[in-house]
């Protein structure tokens, strides 16, 4: 990686003073994972809450406070959330990418296998 301090990369005689800032770049590649062109979504229409349950708010909430649940066939090789060198190639960010959302707007809930 790219070592650098207050913005310039040290010399080997250079010592550090308190207050400066010191800074470690690392290029980073996502382990491959395997996907189809498109990930399957089956989108379930909740009623609106009765003071249970969902709230209603997220990508799927409508004017009526209701919510969508969203099952997806996630393959294999995917990790449903963003951990250890997965980052990018998880489950969440690929369907939120997939579908046109911001990210970090999904949240998984439960996982069947």
């Amino acid at each position: 990686g790219l070592l650098t301090v207050d913005g310039a990369v040290p010399r080997p005689e250079d010592r550090f003073r308190s207050g400066q800032k010191v800074a470690h770049t690392v290029h980073w590649h996502d382990a491959p994972v395997c996907v189809p062109p498109r990930i399957k979504i089956c989108r379930h229409r909740l009623p609106a809450p009765d003071g249970g349950g969902c709230d209603g708010d997220g990508p799927g909430a409508d004017d009526s406070g209701g919510a969508e649940l969203w099952a997806v066939e996630k393959p294999a090789t995917v990790p449903t959330h963003a951990c250890g060198a997965y980052f990018l190639n998880s489950l969440t960010l690929l369907v939120e990418a997939q579908e046109h959302l911001p990210p970090r707007t999904l949240v998984p809930c439960h996982r069947l296998d």
